[in-house]
């Protein structure tokens, strides 16, 4: 399938890309929560799939379990995972090992997309097959992880309800330490970040010297005997790191 390709929805597509999920998924579509994009599949400009990715999972326990996550850790790094809440192929094409092909094309660019649009990379991507309805052979032969099932809740507004219907959850590591990076004290950032235009902008404009000045008033707490940095130094480089991203 050289003529295969997974790309964004343009802007006038949007329209024709929800009519098809509506129509043709068995979960309809409502929306896409929080974080998200669509894309699309084509061959020579034929359409052949969809799929929509969204914020992930507020709670999934199996997920927890596999990245390490603990306390409130996960709430400040949800926005690294994304959710393929809507994947279709449309019902008239059939060709051999199409999902899988697909699935891979758009996990080569997820990230990069996220990046940008929403100003920051993703580490993992997540999704639940209903094993009643599908076996999720795609995700399988496109190397995704079972690692457990959902516990049966659906989320109302801020409220869980249990419906008892169990999925399977299967996860995607976008970068070789993604669960390093998921579970350690700081999220590296690709530096390629720092070369958007906007963003450079933005911190040549940050008033970084009477910021210096404010640090310098900080009472150093340590005895000298040890001493080795001036705190100024210390806590400059710290604010560095965190408009670097850390």
């Amino acid at each position: 399938m050289a003529n295969l390709v997974v790309r964004p929805v343009y802007r006038a597509e949007v329209s024709r890309w929800n009519t098809l999920l509506q129509q043709y998924h068995y979960l309809g579509l409502k929306w896409l929560g929080g974080e998200s994009l669509r894309y699309i599949a084509h061959i020579n400009g034929e359409w052949v799939a969809l799929l929509g990715w969204s914020s992930a999972s507020k709670n999934c326990g199996a997920r927890e379990n596999y990245i390490g996550w603990q306390g409130e850790k996960k709430y400040r790094r949800l926005r690294f995972v994304a959710n393929n809440s809507r994947f279709l192929i449309l019902p008239w094409v059939s060709r051999k090992n199409l999902a899988s092909k697909v699935l891979s094309l758009n996990l080569k660019r997820l990230s990069s997309d996220f990046e940008k649009v929403y100003g920051h990379p993703l580490y993992l991507a997540e999704t639940f097959v209903d094993e009643s309805r599908f076996k999720g052979s795609c995700y399988k032969a496109s190397n995704w992880k079972h690692v457990g099932y959902t516990e049966g809740y659906r989320r109302s507004n801020r409220n869980y309800y249990r419906h008892g219907q169990v999925k399977a959850v299967y996860v995607y590591d976008l970068c070789k330490r993604a669960r390093e990076i998921l579970a350690g004290d700081l999220i590296p950032y690709d530096v390629s970040l720092l070369t958007n235009k906007r963003r450079m902008a933005s911190m040549i404009k940050f008033p970084i010297e009477s910021l210096f000045c404010r640090i310098q008033d900080f009472t150093d707490p340590r005895r000298k005997a040890g001493t080795r940095h001036p705190l100024a130094t210390i806590l400059s480089i710290a604010v560095c790191a965190v408009l670097c991203g850390c």
